[in-house]
């Protein structure tokens, strides 16, 4: 199997096994190995919990320049975890969805 990545329609990347006689431009109908699908995220809750983190680290303005060095940690805080169960979950099921 040989490994390609393609982009839909819409933008999305995809990780595709192919077999090796098939051709690049037929990868679509490949064998597809992507991440869980982030839509089963519970944006709102997410959008929440960075809002409360937001506050609490005082990164209210682009002024907080000390508070800024930290944005990207305090996101990570939020989302990586959930990803991970996600991952976890897609894992547990046998590596589909």
């Amino acid at each position: 199997m040989k490994l390609v990545v393609i982009e839909d329609r819409k933008g999305y990347l995809h990780r595709m096994f192919i077999t090796p006689d098939m051709d690049e431009r037929d990868a679509h109908m490949g064998l597809i190995d992507d991440p869980p699908n982030l839509d089963e995220l519970d944006w709102e809750q997410i959008k929440k919990e960075l809002h409360n983190l937001l506050v609490k680290r005082a990164i209210i303005s682009i002024d907080s320049s000390q508070e800024l060095k930290n944005l990207s940690n305090t996101i990570v805080s939020v989302v990586q975890p959930k990803i991970v169960a996600l991952l976890r979950q897609k894992k547990a099921n046998g590596g589909k969805k």
